[in-house]
């Protein structure tokens, strides 16, 4: 009887498992195992990061409040060198608390003249009066911003000529919670011979709507802490100039500011006609005889009758304005500034629809007004009262004679003596203020 066998191929050597392959399979298994758990680890990690994180760190800019305090502090001391401009440093402190408890230096000074101006709707209407019965700037530490009032505004700070205050002022309005900061954004197209009205004004409705045009971002990118002032540059790592990106930070504030001294009153009509700009102007005045004087002091090269035609047509622009926007232009001599910063800085964020001044701002004030170097050519921090007239100890008697000959009417239709000779300008008990005559057009919160 012949047995049926079950045919089966010969196994090949290579098939047969070795000890050393099972080893080898079995450290696999075990390696794959321990990745997975350090993988769910990882996760958990992440997770838990994620849910305990507070979501202002995730904003855009990616910083927490302490990080971004010293990150502007390290701005302050690296000392970005704005002489291309107006030739004032932006150093301007970080937002920080102030003790409620701390009173104004000038609280017995109050508001004397009230301006003409309205707040805009989205706010109430401030009495100054008010604050001068309470005595004093009011701080509220539950005040909201723009930003938690649903309320979207856009600032242009127009200064007529450079060595006006313009950096200090625009450090003012920078202090307030939600700003985006633009700093002398067209000055490259100026310095290229490139600006006119048309482009101008195309440029700054790209600014305040977020959508920045690839001319300007072209300038940005050559120098990028010099124009775009907000925590987002120092965050944004190598996509800082690419458009999405920057649009989405400048949208991520309630408010942008823009700082310029390269943009003439007359061409900002289709822009305050532009109902999606929704934009308030603040135009900087300073007595030429002070601003060229500074100017000439750094060798800028610069006309006094060339200044002083652009401030006069500024100031005519300006009358015009005022009679079809009364509230959305507001006029602010320099001179007001130094003179009285807590009453003027009450006035300028009263026009911009505060009831007070934010906690921030008071500490810029505080921080920036009572004290500073006046040899240091590029800074905002300045004894603001020194500061005042102090071109009344340095200006020559050829100096004095030329400005005085060509700027005679701006000087007077800005509100100020003419003084005709060197010693009259160094008599100090001269006021420099014209007292018999009231200059409705530049509300200011003292009596000269």
């Amino acid at each position: 009887m012949i047995e049926a066998h079950t045919w089966e191929p010969r196994r090949k050597h290579s098939d047969i498992l070795t000890t050393h392959d099972m080893i080898a399979g079995t450290r696999r298994k075990f390696f794959n195992k321990k990745l997975t758990v350090i993988i769910i680890w990882v996760l958990a990690v992440l997770l838990l990061i994620c849910i305990y994180t507070p979501a202002n760190t995730w904003r855009v800019g990616g910083k927490d409040n302490s990080t971004r305090a010293n990150t502007r502090k390290e701005d302050e001391e690296k000392g970005e060198d704005d002489v291309r401009d107006d030739g004032e440093k932006d150093d301007e402190p970080q937002q920080q608390a102030v003790d409620v408890n701390h009173k104004d230096p000038t609280q017995h000074a109050g508001v004397h003249q009230k301006s003409q101006h309205n707040s805009s709707p989205a706010f109430k209407e401030v009495n100054p009066s008010q604050n001068q019965a309470q005595g004093g700037v009011k701080i509220e530490r539950n005040k909201k911003s723009a930003e938690d009032v649903g309320t979207r505004f856009n600032v242009l700070l127009l200064s007529s000529m450079g060595r006006s205050g313009s950096s200090f002022v625009g450090g003012l309005l920078r202090s307030q919670p939600g700003v985006f900061y633009f700093f002398e954004p067209l000055h490259r197209l100026g310095n290229s011979g490139l600006i006119t009205p048309q482009t101008a004004i195309q440029e700054l409705q790209g600014i305040f709507t977020c959508n920045i045009s690839d001319v300007l971002l072209k300038g940005f990118r050559k120098e990028p802490k010099f124009t775009i002032r907000h925590n987002y540059i120092h965050t944004c790592g190598k996509d800082c100039f690419k458009p999405k990106q920057l649009n989405q930070a400048c949208r991520s504030e309630p408010i942008r500011v823009v700082k310029t001294i390269r943009t003439r009153l007359s061409w900002l009509l289709p822009l305050l006609n532009d109902s999606s700009s929704r934009v308030k102007v603040i135009h900087l005045v300073r007595d030429p005889r002070g601003a060229l004087i500074s100017a000439w002091k750094i060798k800028w090269t610069i006309s006094s009758s060339v200044s002083c035609c652009d401030i006069r047509k500024d100031l005519y622009s300006g009358k015009d304005i005022l009679q079809v926007f009364p509230n959305r232009y507001l006029a602010v001599r320099y001179e007001d500034l130094c003179s009285d910063p807590w009453g003027m800085a009450r006035l300028i964020f009263n026009f911009l629809g505060y009831q007070t001044l934010p906690p921030s701002t008071v500490a810029f004030v505080k921080s920036y007004t009572s004290h500073g170097n006046p040899e240091r050519t590029f800074g905002i921090k300045r004894n603001t009262h020194s500061m005042q007239q102090k071109w009344r100890g340095d200006i020559t008697e050829a100096e004095l004679k030329k400005i005085e000959t060509t700027c005679n009417s701006t000087i007077i239709d800005i509100g100020f003596n003419l003084f005709h000779n060197l010693d009259a300008a160094r008599n100090l008990s001269l006021p420099l203020y014209i007292d018999s005559k009231t200059n409705q057009f530049f509300p200011n919160s003292t009596v000269h």
